[in-house]
């Protein structure tokens, strides 16, 4: 096999395939292409708000180039920039990407960075994929070049909130959200609302709100200790998440807690301490994953992280590298010709389907909003669990 050298330029670390997260000796492979190595790109947060989050999607990025590149399926060289989580930034990024010859790009880490992305994916004619960005219609703006491996908000409350209510015969509930952020947002205004209308679950007059950073939530959960409902459903990130989990704690609220997908991440458990214990979690991941390469995938990334708890979109940016190999190889796509190998990388992207990846069943399936299995998941003593499909 070939080494290669690891580059650290400011806020860009270019890497082909470090077989730990930080590894000083990356590997290439052979290329299914048959020419020099395709450069692949990640926008992701390692310095900003979504820190414990951005670092498990670039740990699973590097784990996957790394096995792609030992397979032999492609030979692929990984370039991480820090969006900071800021939108603006996440533009440069992928600008910056696109002018040092990326074949794709994958990230940004929230929807708001990637809804600008996206716009910027239409005029570039580079392929961006993100695993965690999952407003509904996002990708509406990229004109055939920009895709989400996740599952939509509207798909995911769709899937968990009749499961959550069975289980914990919840008739009726309150919506806590952060109201700076779109996706906390729409979920909150539109579509729990109209998954509640279908599953005769009743909202609890107008929602009750935080803001982004906010760290005393006391007067919140008094007023949410008001509220004459069965069950919460608290929509924010994990770090807020955690906070609001110990203060209903404290003030000895017990009702059960529908969560959202990005609380499962380190910074949540921190946080939340036991106070998390029994919120159940919406994901496109199971918590125990029961196929043989969805452990390995796991086992691999707590390792490479030295966490227990990894954000369970992780396994997207895990499976997009993976995809990326297939349809480089099919598409016998060279780093040589940028260009060619961008179109071959949509075109294969968006006719990809039945892939099995350690996320279980995508297909994109002439789309660019992927199918993706569903999971509920659930905490129990400090760790997720499984709660079903």
């Amino acid at each position: 096999m070939k080494r290669k050298s690891v580059r650290v330029l400011g806020l860009v670390v270019a890497v082909a395939g470090a077989t730990a997260c930080g590894g000083d000796e990356p590997t290439g492979g052979s290329s299914g292409g048959g020419g020099e190595a395709v450069k692949i790109g990640l926008v992701t947060d390692v310095s900003g708000r979504f820190v414990s989050v951005g670092k498990d999607l670039e740990a699973a990025t590097k784990q996957a180039v790394e096995e792609v590149n030992r397979r032999g399926d492609a030979e692929l060289e990984l370039e991480v920039v820090d969006s900071g989580g800021e939108p603006a930034q996440a533009v440069v990024a992928y600008r910056q990407l696109r002018d040092n010859g990326a074949a794709a790009v994958l990230g940004p880490l929230s929807s708001p960075e990637a809804e600008v992305v996206f716009e910027q994916a239409k005029g570039l004619r580079v392929p961006v994929i993100s695993g965690t960005a999952n407003k509904d219609g996002i990708t509406e703006g990229g004109a055939g070049w920009a895709f989400i491996n996740t599952a939509t908000n509207g798909e995911l409350y769709a899937n968990t909130l009749p499961k959550w209510q069975e289980a914990n015969q919840v008739k009726s509930a309150v919506v806590v959200y952060d109201s700076q952020e779109p996706v906390s947002t729409a979920a909150a205004t539109k579509i729990l609302p109209a998954i509640s209308a279908k599953t005769g679950l009743r909202l609890a007059g107008k929602p009750l709100t935080f803001t982004r950073g906010q760290t005393d939530f006391s007067t919140l959960v008094e007023r949410i200790r008001q509220a004459d409902v069965d069950g919460l459903i608290v929509l924010s990130a994990p770090t807020e998440g955690g906070l609001i989990a110990k203060e209903l704690g404290r003030q000895g609220e017990d009702r059960p807690v529908l969560g959202a997908p990005s609380q499962a991440s380190a910074s949540f458990f921190a946080g939340g301490g036991e106070a998390i214990d029994d919120w159940t979690l919406p994901s496109i991941f199971p918590a125990v994953p029961q196929e043989a390469d969805g452990k390995a995938y796991l086992e691999q990334i707590r390792k490479n992280r030295g966490e227990e708890t990894i954000i369970p979109e992780a396994a997207n940016y895990y499976d997009a590298v993976t995809m990326l190999g297939k349809v480089i190889a099919d598409g016998k796509a060279a780093g040589g010709d940028p260009d060619a190998a961008r179109e071959a990388i949509r075109t294969g992207l968006t006719a990809l389907k039945d892939f099995d990846g350690v996320a279980g069943m995508t297909t994109f399936g002439g789309k660019t909003d992927a199918q993706k299995t569903l999971y509920v998941n659930v905490v129990r003593a400090g760790k997720l669990e499984n709660a079903g499909e």
